[in-house]
């Protein structure tokens, strides 16, 4: 990757995966790892309620407490990357997607950025405008079931996990949702 003048650039590989990655300065990138629940690399910030340290050990405690699922949906704006020992790989997104997370498959790999931009230069692939991505985005001005107006690349929502088994393939784990609520409806202001 070619940073501009406000970028850093860097590489984190752990077993079959590597990364390449490219951030503004101010980014904070941090990784951690823990042989019996994996590697952690986080782009942004995870907020818990208890903050110990930088966000990967942040996330990779969440992980030995609650297992691989609980990576995503977590207060903050972030992207994290977590490699376990069995060589899973799961990427998940803060919980209202703040951090966008786009990604497309290409031959056996996974390129996954936070713009769609990137992919399509970084993946080396013709991708085509798709006519459902375009038509959701001019009609609801969201992306709709994470179709974006590419065919192929897709965004991860908010609160999501994109979950990478070696045996199983790729799939997508809904995380938590919000769910809407009235009990502060009727309070007073002061």
């Amino acid at each position: 990757l070619v940073p501009f003048g406000t970028q850093c650039t860097g590489a984190w590989d752990r077993g079959s995966v590597s990364l390449a990655w490219a951030a503004s300065v101010t980014t904070p990138v941090s990784s951690d790892q823990d042989g019996n629940v994996g590697s952690v690399f986080v782009v942004g910030d995870v907020l818990v309620e208890e903050s110990r340290g930088c966000s990967a050990t942040q996330l990779l405690a969440q992980a030995k407490v609650g297992g691989l699922g609980t990576i995503s949906g977590l207060n903050g704006f972030y992207l994290g990357c977590l490699v376990d020992p069995n060589g899973e790989v799961a990427l998940a997104t803060d919980l209202l997607g703040y951090f966008p997370l786009y990604y497309a498959i290409v031959s056996d790999r996974i390129f996954f950025a936070s713009s769609p931009g990137l992919i399509k230069q970084l993946a080396d692939a013709h991708f085509e405008p798709s006519p459902f991505g375009i038509a959701g985005v001019l009609l609801t001005m969201h992306i709709v079931d994470g179709q974006t107006i590419w065919k192929g690349i897709y965004r991860l929502s908010g609160g999501s996990m994109l979950h990478v088994h070696p045996q199983k393939g790729l799939s997508v784990v809904s995380g938590r949702r919000l769910e809407p609520s009235c009990r502060f409806f009727g309070l007073s202001l002061n």
